[in-house]
């Protein structure tokens, strides 16, 4: 009897090892199987895209908070008309005021411009408006008309040049308006700009008015007035003194 135990005892461990032999021999060929087919690589990769797409989207949604935390906050900087700011290492005056919740500003150059190297300068050039009257053959043209819209005949039309240099700054730029001028003390009616700021009055300079196919209206605030000079009648002692709108950020 106890010899019939001791064989039925014996052949029940070489079933459990054989059964385990067996199981890892399966475990091998599972995790063989599943290394060949890349599944360890692909589920990396899944697991680094998601992470990538998370971090995108929290970058977004981040965005989207800062821009409701400005509506809602105001959390940029205000500036009133006549501020002077410095943007690129040259100096501006603020013409539009501009409050919390806004993000851009409307500056005035301090002086006019250096055409060559875009920089403002004491000893800026003296320039004609532009080589030729290009708004003249425009189909139903109404003066006064801003010419600030349209695309001039040559990198040395003024226009074009306060374009160059708003780009220049990291904004837009263009000349200024006769209702800008107007809204900051010049009297349209009288030709006058006696009632302007010090630093308006400073600099004579293009303005970006047509006042009919052969003149465009100019500032001469160092002589008191506005009047309009014909193209290519010369320079006439005045610059390009532009005007552009960029984000508060890049205000020193």
């Amino acid at each position: 009897m106890k010899e019939r135990k001791k064989q039925q005892k014996g052949i029940t461990l070489v079933a459990l090892v054989i059964t385990i032999i067996i199981l890892l021999i399966l475990a091998g060929i599972s995790i063989s199987a599943l290394t060949n087919q890349g599944l360890f690589t692909q589920a990396q990769n899944a697991k680094n895209l998601t992470e990538e797409k998370t971090a995108e989207e929290n970058e977004i949604l981040t965005n989207y908070l800062d821009q409701m935390n400005a509506i809602i906050g105001g959390k940029y900087t205000a500036y009133a008309v006549g501020d002077q700011v410095t943007v690129g290492g040259e100096s501006f005056y603020v013409i539009k005021a501009s409050g919390t919740n806004e993000e851009k500003v409307t500056l005035l150059a301090e002086k006019n411009l250096d055409i060559s190297a875009l920089t403002q300068s004491d000893s800026a050039d003296i320039v004609d408006f532009a080589s030729e009257c290009y708004w003249a053959s425009i189909e139903g043209i109404t003066y006064p008309y801003d010419l600030n819209g349209l695309p001039t005949l040559a990198d040395t039309d003024a226009i074009a040049i306060a374009r160059a240099y708003g780009i220049k700054k990291g904004g837009t730029g263009r000349l200024m308006t006769i209702d800008e001028a107007v809204s900051l003390g010049a009297d349209d009616s009288s030709y006058s700009c006696q009632n302007c700021p010090d630093w308006l009055k400073s600099k004579n300079f293009w303005l970006s008015i047509a006042a009919n196919a052969e003149s465009v209206r100019r500032f001469a605030g160092t002589y008191g007035s506005m009047a309009s000079g014909k193209v290519g009648w010369g320079a006439d002692h005045y610059g390009i003194r532009p005007v552009i709108e960029i984000s508060k950020s890049l205000i020193l």
